[in-house]
Order: C-alpha cells, then sequence, then structure tokens
C-alpha cells in the first residue's frame, strides 16, 4: 500500500478526523512525529480519497506496518517498518 499525503492538501475535515482519531495536532504531523494511531488515521484518509470512503480504522488495523510504503516530501518511496540500523527484539 502506498501512502501519498500532503500534508499542505489535507482539508480542514481530514486534519479533524486525523487529529481526533491520533490524538496528536497538525502540527505533530507536519513535524513528522507519528504514532500508531496517526499512521492508521493516514491510512484511512489516504483509502477514503483512493475511493474507498467506507474504509475505517478498524480496516487499517489489519494493514501490516512493513506492506505500507510511505511517499516523502521528495517523492521517494520508504518502509513504514523498522528504522534502519534497528533490530526486532526477540
Amino acid at each position: 500500500m502506498k501512502l501519498d499525503i500532503d500534508v499542505d492538501k489535507l482539508t480542514l475535515g481530514e486534519l479533524d478526523f486525523f487529529e481526533h482519531e491520533s490524538g496528536l495536532s497538525f502540527t505533530d504531523l507536519a513535524d513528522g512525529k507519528l504514532t500508531t494511531r496517526a499512521i492508521m488515521a493516514l491510512v484511512v484518509l489516504n483509502e477514503r480519497r483512493n475511493g474507498h470512503p467506507e474504509f475505517g480504522m478498524e480496516d487499517a488495523a489489519g494493514i501490516e506496518l512493513g506492506s505500507i510504503e510511505v511517499v516523502t516530501a521528495n517523492g521517494r518511496p520508504t518502509k513504514a517498518g523498522r528504522p534502519r540500523g534497528t533490530k526486532a527484539s526477540s
């Protein structure tokens, strides 16, 4: 799943949804602070923009983190999983 959301193009309604569902502010989003709930909220917004208006947080909860490809401001895709150089704990 490609997660490509331009923060500057979010509507006020989408920002309200993001803040309500994630518990973070727009400023937190713009600063790149993401929690699991924030990623889920962005996935929901992305899916709704791509023709799935019924897609909700419950749907986003079932998506594997490693399957999310985040498109950054420079247009380069990155994986949403663990930061490079870190290992999973046992």
